[in-house]
């Protein structure tokens, strides 16, 4: 695997469910569900199974849940593959509470990691609107099966806050923040994120771009970014296709296409 992380992966979602988790998780981060009042976003951007296009949830009094399931032709996390270019199975599910209080689960397969092949990633967040901007923070951490001791497994916290100008939903600045610790080799990482989204009026498109900085366990000055057009014909069903680059040589952050397929129950 790539240098460019040692706790893997870090989004969606993320398995990085990282887009929106209230408002609709999973880079790579970690969102899955709506939460009324609040377009919280889940840390997952790999993991694109966060970010249904018109989520189906299931309601018991003040709480809501959203499970998705996805087939992906790259694990692309941050802009980097983590699954050597192969495709992956992802999987996510999220409880979510009229408040804004959300937590939830997702896991991916990769490529051999340090004696793993499957990513968990256990996210617990509040999101809630303020003054016509959504504000969104949580924690999330990082789990690999298989892992000796489990000594890659890492954990971040999360921040962002958004807003919808006229038809484009903006994500003003979403930052991600890994404190030192063993499985990102006694490293701190930060991970900063900006991007928008619109829907096209009357058709179930909704084109999207996202540009990304990280620096520390994670990488040196890497920059990723994407440009994604989803299609979501039925509430349940969505595809999406993706334009993947970073600023970074290599067969594993280099440019290329990442396909999805997602089902949202």
């Amino acid at each position: 695997m790539s240098g460019d992380r040692r706790g893997v992966l870090g989004s969606t979602i993320g398995c990085r469910w990282r887009s929106r988790v209230a408002a609709g998780f999973l880079a790579g981060g970690l969102a899955v569900v709506a939460v009324p009042g609040a377009a919280a976003q889940p840390p997952k951007e790999g993991m694109v199974l966060a970010e249904p296009a018109a989520p189906v949830a299931a309601e018991v009094d003040s709480w809501s849940w959203t499970a998705t399931a996805a087939l992906v032709s790259d694990y692309r996390y941050r802009g980097t593959s983590f699954s050597d270019r192969d495709p992956v199975v992802q999987g996510a599910l999220q409880l979510a509470h009229r408040s804004g209080v959300y937590a939830g689960v997702g896991t991916t397969t990769l490529a051999s990691y340090g004696g793993s092949n499957v990513e968990v990633d256990v996210f617990a967040g509040y999101g809630t609107e303020a003054a016509g901007f959504t504000f969104d923070i949580g924690y999330l951490g990082f789990l690999f099966v298989g892992s000796p001791g489990q000594s890659l497994n890492s954990h971040e916290v999360y921040g962002s806050v958004s807003r919808t100008i006229g038809p484009v939903d903006v994500t003003l600045l979403s930052i991600n923040y890994a404190p030192a610790q063993n499985g990102l080799g006694g490293q701190d990482g930060v991970y900063a994120t900006t991007g928008a989204a619109y829907s096209l009026p009357g058709l179930p498109l909704t084109v999207s771009a996202k540009l990304g900085f990280e620096d520390g366990a994670f990488g040196t000055n890497k920059v990723d970014w994407s440009l994604a057009l989803d299609y979501a014909p039925l509430p349940y069903l969505s595809a999406k296709i993706e334009y993947v680059d970073t600023n970074k040589p290599g067969r594993l952050v280099g440019a290329g296409p990442v396909a999805t397929l997602r089902l949202t129950f």
